[in-house]
């Protein structure tokens, strides 16, 4: 997931505000997400045998939140320059983020922004623990679809969507 137009591009700056959340990435190489230029907030994502999961440049300014990081490759990596007075540098500040058996990065400069001042998250904030524990209620097939929030699963047959009990 890349978030920008591309490092040169400063006209983007300030413009390109994102919210990712509860996203799961399972052995993604990189840009989980990759953010330049604007405002970015990640949180309760789940990130297991990823390469770089979070990149950080040109001008972007992430607060990473209550994140789960299993067996990563550099969880939040800067990715070009590493003087913060750069064009090019971007800015984090990990919180409350889990990090289990990861290498690499964890580039976090306690620099971010107040996410309240744009939009309420606490009704939707999970602790980064439990976000290991939700995964296990997100299929892991391509065959089957569903939550277990509404207490059913659909599967897929022949293109058909089926519940369970053979209803559509």
């Amino acid at each position: 997931m890349l978030i920008n137009g591309g490092s040169e591009h400063y006209s983007d700056k300030g413009t390109l505000n994102t919210t990712v959340h509860h996203c799961w990435y399972d052995k993604s190489r990189t840009r989980n997400p990759r953010g330049g230029f604007g405002k970015v907030h990640i949180f309760n994502c789940l990130y297991n045998g990823d390469g770089y999961c979070i990149g950080l440049h040109s001008g972007c300014v992430v607060r990473a939140e209550r994140n789960y990081f299993l067996e990563t490759k550099s969880p939040i990596r800067q990715m070009y320059k590493p003087n913060p007075n750069d064009p090019a540098h971007g800015l984090c500040e990990s919180v409350d983020n889990t990090f289990k058996d990861c290498s690499g990065a964890q580039d976090d400069e306690r620099k971010s922004f107040p996410v309240h001042h744009y939009y309420r998250t606490d009704f939707a904030l999970d602790n980064a623990t439990d976000v290991w524990l939700k995964s296990r209620i997100v299929p892991r097939s391509r065959e089957t679809y569903g939550s277990s929030e509404r207490g059913r699963r659909v599967s897929s047959q022949k293109g058909k969507p089926k519940t369970q009990n053979g209803i559509s």
